[in-house]
């Protein structure tokens, strides 16, 4: 070569060589990466971390996947050629600090050029790597690697940050030629970067793994440890890449149960699942438990108390992601927190006991030891979780003798009853409770101290008037009051009771037991004992019934053996006026407390041979004014007086059980109030226009003559203006007042129906209180 060919020539090589040494462009990823999940304080933190998380549907999809990677690996051992190792043992640790004086890439930004002082020789080394490097153009789809563990960088901080590592002898696509000193790659769902220095240009042909149709899904992993990427296209599994311990990396899908298929260089590649930490995002809603006895912790303390465990291979719902190192789980009536680093994402495909229906009770159990809970949903006893010695626990219910039901973490599970102790919480707002101990005692403290009156039975339920301080219930027992322990009790709720009273009251009549008397309740058609009155108890009839006496006991309808008591003397001037009636056995008395209260009682009496006596008493409402002495027609007022009883009627079909004579009433019936007609009072049948005949009328198909009884008013003789259509009927509600009937509910109408007897001649007998002894006594 001639000199002046030669001169040109490394002139031509020193520029190369000093555009080789140019800054190196910043670089700008169209997606960002997650922060790397960091390790979860001690105590969980609410806290907004924006995670790559996987979607659990595309992880586990296995469709196109290829053999599963074989486990023994074929690792070849590497070596560097001596032609590689004298360029590299001076150039390369002068490059790497090179490196940190460049200016970071910056994609659209201009290379900074650098000054004359920056300018030096290049080395034999340099040339040889500047030749090297001039092979790359725009071109060029691939590249071999010539160097061991060649960096892989990101740049998106502003500084590059090392994320992983290519093999020597690997060929790779790139995305493109990124200045005179790089190669962009796939990395993830972005980009990364490769010094060109460590490379050679190279075609696709020896591929095998070149990714043609897989894509990212929105699941990613965290790497536990510096995770090698492995092809299995040979037969064997090769190493072709490393992700640096502490990366998150999104997922293409599983692959069995050990590996994760990934893309990394565009290259189809495998990770083992146990090297990598799957991610979660806010919106999974479910995970799987990784390792064996997995704690739950409750926080509320303001520190973490364990409380339980989770079992490996067990899937549970969460309620929310709790920061970014934990899950929120429901526990009993409060949330648990598990480590999200011992789980992975999860659906529920699985789970066949996830609760859908199923409430807490107020019943809550006390661990005894550490104890299962049991899944039964497939035939036999899968323990899914553990409650820790002490814990308490609400209960939803009991499930046969031996096992309760409880839900943890949103699935249905079973505990055994004889691992735990039972105790409750009562609240202000609790109607009704359980006795669970034998024969618990019903107390009388109006003495000042406490006495036995009674008990109550186990199993059985009952209302209670309220709450009466932290350790007793209060309730009805006669026409006092009777207090019950707590300890002896469990919340619950009145569903179950078929015999709560609605409309019974108290007479002036009471017995006194000889012995401790049973109190039977027969709704279900046979007599089950629910309670019994102590030996020597005054106690209030509410009716006789045969052989029995109808009582109230804690606002249960009960009966108790007229045998098993005596019958005190005592003076009801009702009773002893309707003595006087020996035409008469049925007499209806309806009485309130005042002229104008529109409250009224419905008393039902009897005669048996010579003797009236009480049947029953409902409650009632009368006319907006109250009773009226001097009844007008329109004042609202219900009168006062002894009447005879008409027919039933109604626009409702005949009750069952009713002999008394009913009238189904239609459209043309009408009950006439205008006081210039002289259908006045009467009930008539008319098929034209009411309104062309009557100035005032009402029709007996009304709604609240569904049931009603006509009570001769006003008539024989008849009086215009006197008032008419007085009648017991069928309430609007237990506090709304009629026009000047008496109304009761729908219920009690039906059974004044079904008690009344016509051959009994029954009569009804109004007033307040003060003056229904001389209304009777007339």
């Amino acid at each position: 070569m001639n000199g002046r060919v030669k001169k040109g020539f490394v002139s031509m090589l020193i520029m190369v060589f000093i555009f080789s040494s140019l800054s190196i462009p910043s670089i700008s990823f169209a997606e960002t990466e997650d922060e790397v999940l960091a390790e979860g304080a001690l105590f969980p933190a609410e806290l907004e971390v924006d995670e790559i998380t996987p979607d659990v549907h595309d992880v586990h999809n296995e469709e196109e996947m290829e053999e599963d990677p074989v486990v023994e690996e074929k690792l070849t051992d590497i070596g560097i050629s001596e032609e590689e190792a004298i360029r590299l043992q001076d150039d390369h640790l002068e490059a790497e600090e090179e490196v940190q004086a460049e200016i970071q890439p910056s994609e659209g930004t201009t290379e900074t050029q650098p000054s004359e002082d920056t300018i030096e020789e290049p080395s034999v080394e340099k040339m040889s790597q500047v030749v090297t490097m001039a092979a790359f153009t725009a071109s060029t789809k691939y590249f071999e690697v010539i160097n061991e563990n060649i960096p892989v960088y990101d740049n998106r901080t502003g500084s590059l940050v090392e994320v992983g590592w290519l093999k020597k002898g690997e060929v790779y696509p790139r995305v493109r030629d990124y200045g005179p000193n790089w190669h962009e790659i796939r990395y993830g769902n972005g980009t990364a970067y490769v010094r060109k220095a460590d490379t050679k240009p190279a075609n696709g042909a020896v591929l095998r793994n070149k990714n043609k149709s897989f894509v990212n899904t929105t699941s990613a992993f965290v790497t536990r440890m510096n995770v090698e990427v492995y092809d299995n296209t040979s037969g064997g599994l090769i190493p072709f890449g490393v992700l640096k311990q502490g990366r998150s990396y999104p997922i293409v899908g599983s692959f069995g149960p050990n590996w994760y298929r990934v893309l990394l260089a565009d290259r189809v590649g495998y990770v083992r699942t146990s090297e990598v930490l799957l991610a979660f995002r806010n919106s999974d809603q479910y995970f799987q438990v990784t390792q064996d006895a997995v704690e739950v912790y409750d926080n509320r303390s303001g520190s973490l108390v364990k409380v339980g465990e989770l079992m490996k291979g067990q899937v549970y719902p969460r309620t929310r992601a709790y920061g970014a190192n934990w899950h929120e789980i429901e526990f009993g009536n409060i949330k648990g927190y598990v480590r999200s680093a011992s789980t992975r994402p999860a659906t529920n495909n699985s789970l066949r006991n996830e609760n859908r229906s199923f409430k807490n009770g107020r019943l809550v159990l006390e661990a005894k030891q550490n104890m299962e809970v049991y899944d039964n949903t497939s035939g036999k006893l899968v323990p899914f979780a553990q409650l820790q010695k002490g814990i308490k626990y609400p209960i939803v219910g009991e499930f046969g003798p031996n096992w309760y039901r409880i839900v943890v973490a949103n699935r249905v599970g079973f505990v055994r009853s004889s691992e735990v102790n039972i105790t409750a919480t009562f609240t202000a707002a609790d109607q009704f409770f359980q006795v669970v101990e034998e024969d618990t005692v019903v107390y009388d403290n109006r003495s000042g101290s406490l006495v036995a009156v009674g008990t109550l039975k186990k199993g059985q339920v009952y209302p209670r008037v309220r709450d009466y301080g932290p350790n007793w219930h209060q309730i009805k027992f006669g026409d006092k009051f009777g207090y019950v322990s707590k300890a002896a009790t469990i919340p619950t709720n009145g569903a179950s009771l078929r015999n709560v009273n609605k409309s019974f009251s108290n007479t002036n009549a009471n017995f006194t037991t000889l012995e401790s008397v049973p109190v039977y309740d027969n709704t279900s058609g046979r007599l089950i004992e629910y309670g019994t009155l102590a030996k020597g108890v005054s106690y209030p009839i509410v009716s006789d019934y045969g052989n029995w006496y109808r009582i109230l006991l804690s606002d249960r309808v009960g009966y108790v053996a007229k045998s098993a008591v005596s019958l005190n003397n005592y003076t009801d001037p009702i009773l002893s006026r309707l003595s006087k009636y020996t035409d008469r056995e049925q007499a209806i008395v309806v009485t309130s407390s005042s002229w104008t209260t529109t409250l009224a009682k419905v008393q039902t009496y009897e005669k048996a041979g010579d003797i009236w006596r009480p049947v029953r008493q409902y409650n009632a409402v009368l006319g907006r004014s109250g009773f009226m002495r001097d009844k007008r027609e329109g004042d609202g007022g219900t009168p006062i007086g002894m009447y005879d009883l008409g027919t039933a009627f109604g626009w409702g079909s005949k009750p069952a059980q009713v002999q008394y004579p009913y009238q189904r009433t239609t459209t043309t019936d009408y009950w006439v109030d205008d006081v210039t007609s002289a259908d006045y009072n009467q009930w008539i049948s008319f098929h034209g226009n009411p309104n062309s005949r009557w100035k005032s009328f009402e029709r007996l198909n009304h709604e609240l003559y569904k049931y009603a009884l006509h009570i001769k008013y006003n008539e024989n003789p008849i009086v215009k203006g006197n008032g008419s259509a007085i009648f017991m009927h069928v309430w609007r509600a237990s506090t709304s007042p009629t026009a000047g009937c008496v109304a009761v509910s729908e219920n009690d109408m039906v059974r004044i129906l079904q008690w009344l007897d016509q051959s009994k001649n029954p009569a009804i007998f109004m007033g307040p209180n003060s003056v229904i002894q001389d209304i009777i006594g007339q």
